[in-house]
């Protein structure tokens, strides 16, 4: 069984690999005919779940580990068997690491990150948002990482929330409680709170 598995995983990085040369030789072409060069993403994600609306704390511009993030144009991996490559364009947006922990290389890695797909006006307010919740998985070195996709909720009448974004809360095995890799029974979970009346 473990040479089966070893196989696999050799399978695996052999696949990333071309996927990785067919990447580059794209690159090259689109940098010969003054084009923009794509980022290729090794990893694959899954959709765990998704919410409308809730209310969103959005760090301040100088939180630590807050940053703007430029719009591009990237490959992805299509599935596990890395049997296609997809392009993905992604818009120019913030980006929150949350839980980061010291890899024994000495870089950081977080274990939650916020993606935020929101106008400047709104950093630093609570806002209503579209939650999307995702696990991401680095086919080569197994690490996972959830990511949080959020987007303003557009108001165009009288709104009450009800519920919230919770981030770490203590894992209790409800439903709906996603855990947070590398955390001891911390999890995130959308909770029903007091209602926030917003007006348009």
């Amino acid at each position: 069984m473990k040479t089966l598995v070893k196989k696999a995983a050799i399978n695996i990085i052999d696949r990333i690999e071309t996927a990785q040369k067919a990447v580059k030789t794209v690159n090259q072409e689109a940098e010969k005919n003054g084009e923009e060069e794509k980022v290729f993403v090794r990893s694959i994600y899954t959709t765990l779940s998704q919410h409308q609306p809730v209310m969103i704390k959005v760090p301040n511009e100088n939180a630590p580990y807050f940053k703007v993030v430029p719009g591009n144009s990237m490959f992805a991996i299509a599935d596990e068997k890395v049997s296609a490559l997809k392009p993905v364009e992604v818009p120019r947006h913030y980006r929150h690491g949350d839980f980061v922990e010291r890899r024994a290389d000495g870089s950081l890695r977080p274990s939650v990150v916020r993606h935020f797909y929101i106008s400047p006006d709104s950093i630093g307010r609570t806002i209503p948002a579209i939650v999307e919740v995702k696990r991401k998985v680095d086919l080569a070195t197994k690490e996972e990482t959830i990511m949080i996709d959020i987007f303003e909720f557009k108001i165009e009448k009288n709104l009450e929330v009800k519920n919230v974004l919770r981030l770490g809360s203590p894992a209790t095995g409800a439903p709906g409680e996603i855990l947070i890799p590398g955390q001891k029974n911390r999890c995130i979970k959308i909770e029903e709170a007091r209602p926030v009346l917003i007006s348009c």
